[in-house]
């Protein structure tokens, strides 16, 4: 599952770099149609007079809405590395508690950031990745509270409870 987490982390902070909504302009009666885009414009579209792009990565900024921005993409990353570390421990599920909760917070933010005009494939690629990841996080939890624990001494049980062998 850790590694998981990890690819799921990296592709969220790729998905600061896919366009999140399109906002059009209003047009003239007069004006010229849109021009033509080629594929990769399509893909990863630039505003132009036509309509405003929203990348997550333009809205990184040293205010509170850029640092909102880089958590909501980035904290999935970080938990990876520091969810190794915890794994096996005694009240491991607080962290994984801790993730579902960060997973709802960065659905919502990017429903926020989206909301403005058209929501574009990036945002669904990010809820995409946030609903796996918060999957992930789920099996996790539910596995230290409900599995088995951790035991103390490194002795193993035995293979049959009767304890005859043969």
């Amino acid at each position: 599952m850790q590694k998981l987490k990890l690819t799921l982390g990296i592709l969220m902070v790729a998905a600061l770099f896919t366009p999140l909504s399109q906002c059009s302009h209003s047009r003239k009666e007069n004006s010229l149609p849109p021009p033509l885009k080629t594929g990769w414009q399509k893909i990863f579209p630039r505003s132009d007079e036509y309509a405003n792009y929203d990348y997550g990565a333009t809205r990184l900024e040293a205010s509170l809405g850029g640092v909102l921005t880089l958590l909501t993409f980035a904290w999935p990353l970080g938990l990876a590395f520091v969810g190794r570390r915890v794994r096996g421990k005694r009240r491991a599920w607080i962290f994984y508690a801790l993730e579902l909760l960060l997973c709802a917070g960065s659905a919502w933010m990017i429903y926020a950031i989206s909301e403005g005009g058209t929501r574009l494939w990036g945002a669904y690629f990010a809820f995409a990745l946030v609903t796996l990841y918060a999957l992930a996080a789920l099996w996790d939890f539910f596995g230290s509270v409900f599995g088995e624990r951790p035991r103390s001494s490194g002795a193993s049980p035995p293979n049959h409870p009767s304890g005859s062998s043969g």
